[in-house]
């Protein structure tokens, strides 16, 4: 659901290069602008998602997904596995979490796809409870995603206000 840190990055940095700075008239906020690129450049490399965050988002994922195989366990269509964790020490990176994100995302994705195409094959009930699991985790990873994301600057964008409140 959400982009690599890395990418981000490299899009603001871009539009700021791009888009921004040769728009700019003023030298010194041109240079300010340009500043601001050389920071993210710099500060880029030291960064990382939040474990605290990721671990959230898996537990989330994997507890959708055990649930899935758990009501499928008795019937002859299953849903995609998805594999145990399998981190290469005691305390993964945050790409090696983002890595098992992405991953369970793409089992989700599949999950859905698997549930809508054998839709008819599997048992109404079945099929209205995996619909339900799957709504309930994307409805929660949404509160969690939202939770995270401060209100934008909507007003002060639209006015070319001067100041920002943080």
């Amino acid at each position: 659901m959400s982009n690599s840190l890395e990418r981000i990055l490299d899009v603001v940095m871009s539009v700021l290069t791009d888009d921004i700075v040769p728009r700019v008239d003023d030298a010194y906020v041109r240079g300010q602008a340009l500043a601001i690129v050389d920071l993210l450049r710099n500060l880029g490399p030291r960064l990382e998602w939040s474990h605290a965050i990721l671990w959230e988002q898996i537990e989330a994922q994997e507890a959708a997904l055990t649930q899935i195989a758990a009501l499928c366990a008795k019937q002859s269509l299953q849903p995609p596995p998805f594999a145990p964790r399998n981190f290469a020490g005691e305390h993964p990176s945050a790409n090696e979490l983002r890595s098992r994100k992405d991953d369970l995302e793409g089992v989700i994705s599949a999950t859905l796809t698997w549930r809508t195409a054998e839709r008819a094959r599997l048992p109404a009930a079945t099929a209205d409870e995996i619909e339900t699991i799957l709504r309930r985790y994307m409805h929660e990873q949404l509160q969690r995603d939202m939770s995270l994301t401060a209100m934008p600057l909507f007003k002060e964008i639209s006015k070319g206000a001067q100041t920002a409140t943080k």
